[in-house]
């Protein structure tokens, strides 16, 4: 083979070689950098969802303020529990779009806040108006908030008090938020583990670029002198000298090269051997 066709074929397999190392390599770092973005995605939705616990405390703490003492200022908390809720809501919902089984619990959790609102929060709230206003006798909301009727009767089977329905919000909120621990735990793992596999491929193949282009650069540049047979200095000035009409120059070849007729070198002594005849 040519030399010209083996430095050709060198030079493609490395640029192949290269070429894949930089496709895996890039792969890699983008699999980094997207598992990386999910990590700091479930922290999001962890930071989102403990929101939303706060959110139904706020409710509770206004709703139980305002019971006690049947001031409005009391409400604040209530209102502004109640519009965070709603706009975190919205937020996280979007946040775990992907994942159908949280976006249930989210749908659970929030039906669950109406159904407070409506059997408890502003029920209970509405109460304690009528009876500021001597509508209502004060043993009603008492007996309320100890789960039974207004009138002291159980309440029917199946019927949730308040507090009922805000521990299962809590539980629900608890379950989402223990899921997105787990997947943070697993995407963190996948992170170190896509790092280490970087960090590797960074050293093959820097190992790869010095031994095999090191290798290549050593075979290459035995086989040029191997078919020049001298350095280029040297096969310059004997042409030279030959062109001059000096016929007694002479290139002084290594053992390794005399051995070999087919380079430049010998090539060059010969023909001034056939001149001088």
């Amino acid at each position: 083979m040519k030399f010209k066709s083996q430095l050709s074929v060198v030079n493609v397999f490395f640029l192949v070689c290269l070429s894949i190392i930089s496709v895996v390599m890039y792969q890699t770092t983008k699999s980094l950098i997207d598992t990386s973005g999910w990590v700091t995605h479930t922290f999001q939705v962890i930071g989102k969802a403990n929101v939303l616990a706060k959110a139904m405390v706020d409710m509770e703490t206004g709703q139980r303020g305002f019971l006690l003492t049947g001031k409005d200022r009391f409400l604040e908390p209530y209102v502004n529990g109640k519009l965070l809720f709603n706009q975190t809501m919205v937020n996280v919902l979007d946040l775990v779009s992907d994942n159908p089984p949280q976006v249930k619990r989210l749908q659970k959790a929030q039906q669950l806040k109406e159904h407070w609102l409506k059997s408890a929060g502003e029920y209970e709230i509405n109460l304690k108006r009528k009876i500021e206003r001597g509508e209502m006798p004060k043993e009603a909301l008492f007996n309320i908030l100890n789960g039974k009727m207004m009138n002291g009767h159980s309440q029917p089977l199946g019927i949730q008090s308040g507090k009922q329905i805000m521990d299962e919000i809590r539980v629900v909120i608890e379950d989402f938020i223990m899921l997105e621990e787990s997947l943070m735990k697993q995407r963190y793992q996948e992170n170190i583990a896509t790092g280490e596999q970087a960090k590797s491929l960074a050293i093959f193949g820097a190992i790869f670029a010095i031994f095999f282009g090191g290798g290549a650069m050593i075979y290459m540049n035995r086989k040029l002198m191997a078919q020049l047979g001298a350095e280029p200095m040297m096969l310059m000035s004997m042409s030279q000298a030959v062109a001059n009409g000096t016929l007694t120059a002479r290139i002084k070849l290594d053992e390794t090269m005399s051995i070999s007729k087919d380079n430049v070198a010998v090539t060059l002594n010969h023909m001034a051997d056939t001149l001088q005849l």
